[in-house]
């Protein structure tokens, strides 16, 4: 891989057009902040940095992030990135109640989306454009009382990742640097795509040589919401899952109640619960759905996809999920659905991936 430092207007730092890396090292995540580092050569004028730029072997953009601050020491220059989503991890005002009548999801993340750019109109901002497209391609149902009813400061980073597990997608940043021939000039541009979690793959363990996997955690998997103002129940919700396809689901205690009984949903064991209670019964609702959200697919399988049986995934897309066959050793037949929470790679060709919410910081 090679680097390149760019100032706030996209034009290249240092006095050469590229700079080989001697380590470098990316980890693309779905739900959270991607991380990459990567060191150069010294590189001149770093301090002035915005972005790096990581470009492959024939040249091509590969990954666009925040450079962080560069770091120069003895002939080198070592960069910390930080994830271009970083923009949207924002504690501002939110129109929760715009998008009580007739919401839809495409609208409420377009909103979400555009709030960093005319929150900081004047000053601050990056230019950036939306793409929610995907959601004309797939219809996505609105979950009534999903967010709360009244305006409120809310972490507009939460907000997003709530409406990510709950509709199945995520939001990748899409760029593109482009230098005209004729001036010398570079320009850049940054679009934030919203890309659904469809590409579902189907993964043996048994194919895969020390997979490491973490089973599910005892966390929160039942809530209820009361109205704080009259004392009243508003819900109360159980996390289930499939037992023929392993996919998590929130069910209202009425129905989850009877698909428990006949067998076709399985709760986890031991219960757990957490209330939720607040003077706008939305709100209350909004917290205990997120809050079960937050917990689904809590389990972990690492694999390496330098396995000869995994030439498919080797090239897959961080927005996709799998059917794991084997998670539970002992029934190889049983089938899990987890979303790929991460892909790694390093300057060494290795790449591996993790798929589930469970990430090795839960044990620390």
């Amino acid at each position: 891989m090679f680097a390149v430092l760019f100032d706030k207007n996209f034009k290249a730092l240092g006095t050469k057009t590229t700079y080989y890396c001697s380590s470098w090292s990316l980890t693309r995540r779905n739900f959270e902040m991607d991380s990459l580092t990567a060191t150069t050569e010294k590189i001149d004028q770093s301090a002035k940095a915005v972005y790096i730029g990581m470009f492959n072997d024939v040249g091509r953009l590969s990954y666009l992030s925040f450079s962080g601050r560069p770091k120069n020491k003895k002939g080198l220059t070592t960069i910390t990135a930080m994830d271009l989503r970083r923009i949207f991890i924002q504690n501002c005002m939110i129109s929760y109640a715009s998008y009580q009548t007739s919401p839809t999801v495409k609208a409420w993340v377009t909103y979400l989306l555009g709030i960093p750019g005319s929150l900081c109109a004047s000053y601050g901002v990056i230019d950036y454009t939306i793409d929610t497209s995907e959601f004309d391609q797939q219809t996505v149902a609105w979950v009534d009382g999903s967010i709360p009813s009244a305006n409120a400061i809310g972490d507009l980073w939460e907000e997003l990742q709530a409406a990510m597990m709950r509709y199945n997608f995520t939001v990748v940043p899409e760029c593109n640097i482009t230098t005209d021939s004729s001036t010398g000039k570079t320009t850049g541009s940054i679009k934030f795509v919203v890309k659904m979690i469809t590409k579902t793959y189907s993964i043996k363990l048994s194919d895969f040589d020390e997979a490491r996997v973490m089973n599910d955690s005892t966390e929160v998997n039942r809530a209820i919401a009361y109205n704080k103002t009259t004392g009243a129940e508003i819900g109360e919700w159980w996390l289930c899952s499939s037992p023929s396809t392993g996919k998590e689901t929130i069910v209202p205690l009425a129905s989850a109640a009877y698909l428990v009984k006949s067998g076709s949903l399985l709760t986890r064991v031991p219960a757990r619960y957490k209330t939720f209670s607040d003077e706008d019964p939305d709100k209350a609702k909004s917290e205990a759905l997120n809050e079960l959200e937050k917990n689904r697919y809590k389990g972990s399988v690492q694999i390496s996809l330098d396995a000869p049986l995994a030439k498919e995934l080797k090239n897959a897309d961080i927005w996709c999920q799998a059917y794991i066959y084997g998670y539970n050793s002992a029934d190889d037949n049983t089938q899990k659905l987890l979303p790929m929470m991460w892909r790694s790679e390093d300057q060494s060709g290795q790449v591996k991936a993790c798929f589930g919410r469970l990430d090795d910081y839960y044990y620390i």
